[in-house]
């Protein structure tokens, strides 16, 4: 495919997400169901007008209605596809990415994200445009009063939280006003960060992608618990109590602990990726869960879920999925349900948490084709050397990131010295 990556088609605004792909894309899913329904939302960038412009004007121009619904979170679009039965909903987010970046996330009447076979049929219409008559030309129009479903669904799955100290980091993108209502409502004594919205400074050093200033802020106020949010907010970072970051590994294991302590669990595995640490796997072990692994990317971890038919899957980066409930990452219910868990326990949220992972090293390689050079049978030869230098005492992953122009180089291993020695072979085989 030329357009879609791993989550969607995303770039950099006006210069790579340019005017006529967004307005290909727009026309393509529009043209893909006579008189189709398209539920929209944005999350804070400065460029979402220009994109959501160019999206509405090609799908109108194909005969789609539009329902834009504000700023929302993306999860909150899988949601409303269903509560109002659309055939498509669309997300206008480049996720973590910084603020000069934007996206189309698409999901299907279905609420999941849309596959391959779609992604690659929508991508074969760019090649033609659907013009209807000026008479059966789509309409835009504002359906802001739909978050109030996505709000009750949320506070429906939650208990009352008084007493509970909250910090919330809504990375300036999303979540910036939500998240704070859905925890005031349930009762939670709350604190937040990083909940503006100018358009340029969505991820900007706070958010998921650097929970440091969460932890900071959790120690603080003397909180019971922080979470972290990325721009679109399908992603959550936790903190405990003494200001110790939480991936979504120890999530997944916190959250599937109290499933099966409050007799919630109905199946004895939980899904997640290539990525996620060892010493999870081994814990899940002790509680006779099994792990099952897929390729880096929530839909392939939705898939699993469904095919499998499990409840509690997820990513380390903070895509959490609680299939009963959702079929897609969504960080601010994982944070609802946390803080549930929390609460009912009475015990410190550090009580519950498993810290114990093994040492993870990574490196990011930023590269001109990712895909040739780790296809190559130079780097193949190198990953296979470097994996005998482990002999067995570890894991490594590489992988071409879905979103940048970068090779993501990924060590496990207790030897500090031997896994920097591994990432510099791999970054030089990489040249």
């Amino acid at each position: 495919m030329i357009y879609f990556g791993t989550d969607g088609i995303r770039g950099v605004a006006v210069s790579d997400l340019t005017q006529e792909v967004c307005l290909k894309c727009g026309n393509a899913l529009g043209s893909l169901k006579p008189n189709a329904k398209i539920i929209v939302g944005v999350d804070t960038r400065q460029s979402n007008g220009f994109v959501f412009s160019s999206f509405a004007s090609g799908a109108t121009l194909a005969g789609a209605d539009i329902l834009f619904v504000g700023i929302v979170p993306t999860p909150a679009i899988s949601f409303l596809v269903q509560k109002h039965k659309a055939d498509f909903g669309v997300m206008i987010t480049a996720s973590h990415n910084p603020a000069e970046y934007n996206g189309i996330k698409i999901f299907d009447s279905n609420c999941e994200k849309i596959g391959e076979d779609l992604q690659t049929e929508i991508e074969r219409r760019f090649a033609k445009q659907t013009v209807v008559s000026a008479e059966n030309i789509g309409k835009i129009t504002q359906k802001l009063q739909f978050k109030a479903d996505y709000f009750k669904f949320l506070i429906n799955f939650g208990i009352k939280l008084d007493g509970l100290k909250v910090v919330l980091d809504c990375s300036n993108g999303a979540n910036y006003q939500l998240a704070k209502r859905v925890f005031k409502h349930l009762g939670a004594k709350v604190f937040t960060t990083s909940c503006t919205n100018n358009g340029a400074n969505i991820n900007k050093n706070c958010g998921a992608l650097f929970p440091q200033k969460l932890a900071k802020l959790v120690l603080e106020k003397h909180a019971d618990v922080g979470f972290a949010f990325d721009g679109d907010a399908d992603r959550v970072v936790m903190v405990d109590e003494n200001g110790t970051i939480c991936d979504g590994d120890q999530i997944i294991l916190f959250l599937t602990k109290m499933y099966q302590k409050y007799g919630l669990l109905k199946t004895n595995a939980v899904v997640t990726t290539i990525q996620t640490n060892m010493a999870i796997e081994t814990e899940l072990g002790k509680l006779g869960i099994k792990l099952l692994r897929t390729d880096v990317g929530d839909q392939y971890v939705t898939n699993k879920l469904k095919t499998e038919h499990l409840q509690i899957g997820g990513e380390q980066a903070g895509h959490i999925i609680l299939f009963d409930h959702e079929k897609s990452g969504d960080g601010l219910f994982c944070a609802v349900q946390v803080a549930k868990f929390l609460k009912l326990s009475g015990e410190p949220l550090s009580k519950n948490v498993f810290y114990e992972l093994f040492p993870q090293f990574s490196k990011n390689i930023v590269v001109t084709d990712k895909y040739k050079i780790i296809n190559s049978a130079n780097f193949k030869a190198v990953v296979t050397e470097c994996e005998n230098m482990l002999s067995g005492a570890g894991r490594i992953v590489t992988r071409a990131s879905g979103t940048e122009p970068k090779i993501r180089l990924m060590v496990e291993t207790q030897n500090e010295a031997l896994a920097k020695e591994i990432l510099t072979k791999l970054e030089n085989a990489t040249k």
